[in-house]
This record gives C-alpha cells, sequence and structure tokens, in this order.
C-alpha cells in the first residue's frame, strides 16, 4: 500500500488521504537442471547411468505438481526395473510428482526452493559419442494457487551438461 499526495504547483502537499494497492501478481515459474551423477566417466556398454534431474521454483507460489519429460537418446536402454516411478517407453518417459503421490513434500516446492528425481539409463551397444546426449523439460506443472502451464513456455530442453535451463 502507497500513500499518494496532491501537489500543487510548488510541491506543497494539498491531499494526502490516498492510497494505492498495488496487487501482488501470482506467478508461475521453474527451471530444471540435469547432470550424470555416476559413472562419472568414462561409460562402457552395458553400464548404468544415474542422471540427476533438479526442479526449481522461481514463482511465488509453491509447486503442487510437476512432470517432467525425459527424451532418451537411442544410446541408452530405458528399464522400469531401474525407474519404476516414471511412465511411457523410450524415446519419452514421464516422471509425474505431486503432494498427492508422495513424490512432493507436504506443502509442495516452496518459492526458492527445489527438489531432486534420478533416472536410470543403461549404455546400449548402440551407443557412440553421436546418441547418447540426453535431455529433458518440464512438461507440466501448477501451484497451488491455481496457476497451471501445461507447456512451461520459457522451457528449453535441459542437456546434460548445461548448467541450468529455463
Amino acid at each position: 500500500t502507497y500513500t499518494v499526495c496532491v501537489i500543487d504547483a510548488n510541491m506543497c502537499a494539498l491531499d494526502c488521504s490516498y492510497n494505492l494497492i498495488v496487487p501482488q501478481c501470482d506467478s508461475l515459474d521453474v527451471a530444471l537442471t540435469k547432470v550424470l551423477t555416476s559413472p562419472l566417466t568414462p561409460v562402457q556398454v552395458g553400464d548404468d547411468v544415474t542422471f540427476t534431474i533438479t526442479v526449481f521454483n522461481q514463482g511465488t507460489d509453491p509447486i503442487d505438481s510437476v512432470q517432467i519429460v525425459d527424451y532418451v537418446p537411442a544410446g541408452y536402454i530405458f528399464n522400469f526395473v531401474d525407474n519404476p516411478n516414471w511412465t511411457g517407453s523410450a524415446p519419452s518417459v514421464y516422471y509425474t510428482a505431486t503432494i498427492g503421490n508422495g513424490f512432493l513434500p507436504a506443502g509442495g516446492i516452496a518459492p526458492a526452493s527445489s527438489v531432486t528425481f534420478t533416472i536410470v539409463l543403461e549404455v546400449a551397444p548402440t551407443a557412440t559419442a553421436n546418441n547418447i546426449d540426453n535431455f529433458a523439460e518440464i512438461s507440466g506443472v501448477s501451484d497451488t494457487a491455481g496457476n497451471v502451464n501445461d507447456d512451461d513456455i520459457d522451457s528449453t530442453p535441459c542437456l546434460l551438461y548445461t548448467s541450468r535451463c529455463v
């Protein structure tokens, strides 16, 4: 709330009885990073590699639902046994985390906070340097204020080794 004054030509306040209320706007904004966490290098055919995906809440309200899509390239094999909470099939697999399913903390992801998830992929016999870049992005999100963003418009798929994607 701000006080607004009416002034005369000499900059003298005539009336300061006006209050200006500026509403706070809710914003829904999330970001994602993805890093290879094990093994770091080198990998061999048949190795399981673990990627850690971190979702950041850059908005003003707690996030109560987020869906991640991971684009599994031809150089990896997705195994459900290693990823019981992921759905779909390569090349696109999904992880849905909500307060209700227990994959997000009670109260959701607070503003300026983050949560992490993992995906484990097996190095395929067909793996080459050209088909092992693994991307992920946020494909859906909602917050406790009711804001929904099914296709995060400022999202760019996050490539392994990219420090931050928004």
